[in-house]
């Protein structure tokens, strides 16, 4: 059991913001924090497979190293330096952290900017720290904080908070959005009527009998018994969703 908050001990024994604890409620001692840890409260988490956590507040540092409002733990509490902020960080607290399937992370709460870029309240990382660029939300984003992130079994992740408007669209309080959602770009032909969702490496187009579609990007295709084609890229994190999508599809 991992814990955060703005405590410096557990019973007795110190512990900066964040500890872990046994099933029994006794606390881990292979789970310590390097020197001072992190300098102030920690809001949100979301620990990864391989055991590393991703964690957000209002901290600034961690050990003196620099961490705004966001930073990436090692499984033994140690500072994972892999995963740098951009510049200083996020300008505000980091309430919501969750980690999608392809690695990236979702992050949600009262800012507006991270490093040099405008991210009104709800953005994406990459594994490294960077800026997801095909992040791009409606219009302005959120019009105030996101707080809280629910994944949907469809891949959408309902969002809650303080905002009253997504873009120019009314959504007091909360709303869903398609992380994986495109729009078509000029790399692909489109012949007929159809729509297509983006997920990680993987998608499915629902375009009903295909009879052919041409790869000049790295990317297999196979149409499956539904009529469907669905296509797998061997890229992966970090290359733009339309460099993938350079094909042709002709009807039957």
């Amino acid at each position: 059991i991992v814990v955060g908050g703005a405590f410096t001990s557990y019973d007795g024994t110190p512990r900066s913001r964040i500890a872990r604890l046994n099933t029994d409620g006794s606390l881990d001692g292979t789970f310590v924090e390097t020197g001072t840890g992190l300098n102030n409260a920690v809001y949100s988490m979301d620990i990864h497979s391989d055991g590393s956590i991703y964690v957000g507040g209002t901290f600034t540092s961690y050990n003196g190293t620099s961490r705004g409002r966001i930073a990436k733990l090692n499984s033994n509490g140690s500072l994972d330096v892999s995963f740098v902020p951009s510049g200083t960080g996020f300008n505000g607290t980091v309430g919501v952290i969750t980690i999608d399937s392809d690695d990236k992370i979702i992050v949600g709460g009262n800012f507006n900017s991270y490093g040099p870029d405008s991210t009104p309240y709800l953005t994406r990382l990459f594994p490294t720290g960077t800026l997801d660029p095909d992040w791009v939300p409606d219009g302005s984003g959120h019009n105030a904080a996101v707080w809280e992130i629910m994944w949907q079994p469809d891949g959408k992740i309902v969002v809650g908070g303080d905002f009253l408007l997504y873009g120019p669209t009314s959504t007091p309080y909360i709303n869903r959005i398609d992380v994986g959602a495109f729009e078509l770009g000029s790399d692909l032909v489109q012949v007929g009527s159809f729509k297509g969702l983006y997920r990680n490496t993987t998608a499915t187009w629902e375009l009903g009998g295909f009879e052919s579609a041409g790869d000049d990007a790295g990317v297999q295709f196979s149409i499956t018994n539904s009529g469907q084609v669905q296509y797998t890229s061997t890229n992966v994190d970090g290359v733009e969703v339309e460099s993938m999508l350079k094909f042709k599809l002709n009807l039957l």
